[in-house]
């Protein structure tokens, strides 16, 4: 057997569709609500999902990885979330200073460790560090990309005068 027909036939065994059943809204009380249970394939598994839809009132709530009706209703993302796309903002802006003027901000450098601190492990699941000394890492790789940033800088600036000598 091929993996090709091996897919196959696995895909034919998943229930996309599911099962649907009547049951009681959790909002309204209702019994006009309906729960689903299906399967999906999500990063080459297959896993098993469970939705909720109230006709009535619209209520809605699921477990799935990617649904467009959760994600239109969610709310604010969490602050470490915030903090982290302000750390990566500020380090996109810090580099480009860097292209331009040669030098870290010593003091937009401290504000982005101070935001790394502020938030610790939950900031750092936004930059997919997984080593036991996290913090250490995270501000040392931060560190090295200004520092890249900078000899880059340095190194174009001195291409381009060499070039006309």
């Amino acid at each position: 057997m091929t993996s090709d027909d091996y897919n196959r036939m696995v895909l034919e065994q998943i229930d996309f569709a599911g099962h649907v059943h009547a049951t009681d809204c959790p909002q309204c009380e209702n019994q006009k609500a309906t729960e689903r249970i299906y399967e999906e394939v999500c990063g080459g598994a297959v896993n098993s999902y469970t939705e909720l839809n109230c006709s009535e009132c619209g209520y809605h709530e699921c477990d799935s990885d990617f649904c467009d009706e959760c994600n239109l209703f969610s709310s604010e993302p969490p602050e470490d979330y915030q903090a982290a796309v302000e750390v990566h903002l500020r380090m996109e802006n810090l580099v480009n200073v860097i292209s331009t003027e040669y030098k870290i901000d010593p003091f937009e450098w401290g504000l982005i460790k101070k935001i790394i601190y502020q938030y610790g492990d939950g900031i750092l699941m936004y930059f997919a560090i997984d080593d036991g000394n996290s913090f250490r890492h995270f501000i040392n790789s931060l560190k090295q990309e200004l520092l890249d940033a900078r000899f880059k800088a340095k190194l174009n600036v001195a291409i381009e005068v060499a070039k006309h000598s």
